[in-house]
C-alpha cells in the first residue's frame, strides 16, 4: 500500500494513452503509470489503475453538457464547482492566462472525469 499524511491507498490514477490533449507528458506520465503498474511483483502496491479517458474535441469542449455522454462502463467523477478549478489554475503563474480560464469554463473535465480501468 502506498500513503500519504498517514493514510493508505491502493488507486493509481493517470492519463489515458493519448494524454487527454496528445500532450507528451501526459503521455509519458501514462505510459511510465502503466509499467510500473505491470511490474509489481511481489509486493504489489497498487491493486487498480484508473486513466482518464480523452474525449473527442467537441465533446471535451462541451462543458458539462457531456455529462449525457458518459458511457455506463467507467468510473465517473463528477464536480461542479468551476470555481476551485480557477484558484488552482491562479495559483500557477505559468497556467494563469486568459484562454486557461476559457478551458476551466468550457471543458467537460471540469465537470466530468471519466476513468477506464
Amino acid at each position: 500500500k502506498a500513503y500519504l499524511k498517514g493514510k493508505k491507498f491502493d488507486i493509481l490514477i493517470t492519463f489515458d494513452d493519448q494524454g487527454v490533449s496528445s500532450h507528451h507528458n501526459h503521455i509519458s506520465v501514462s505510459n511510465a503509470c502503466q509499467q510500473y503498474f505491470d511490474d509489481q511483483k511481489k509486493k504489489p502496491k497498487f491493486k487498480i489503475l484508473l486513466k482518464l479517458r480523452t474525449v473527442g474535441l467537441c465533446r471535451k469542449y462541451s462543458s458539462f453538457a457531456d455529462i449525457v455522454n458518459c458511457a455506463h462502463d467507467e468510473l465517473h467523477w463528477f464536480q461542479f464547482r468551476p470555481a476551485t478549478q480557477m484558484r488552482a489554475m491562479a495559483a500557477h503563474h505559468s497556467q494563469n492566462v486568459w484562454f486557461r480560464k476559457l478551458f476551466v469554463w468550457f471543458s467537460r473535465y471540469t465537470f466530468v472525469n471519466s476513468f477506464t480501468f
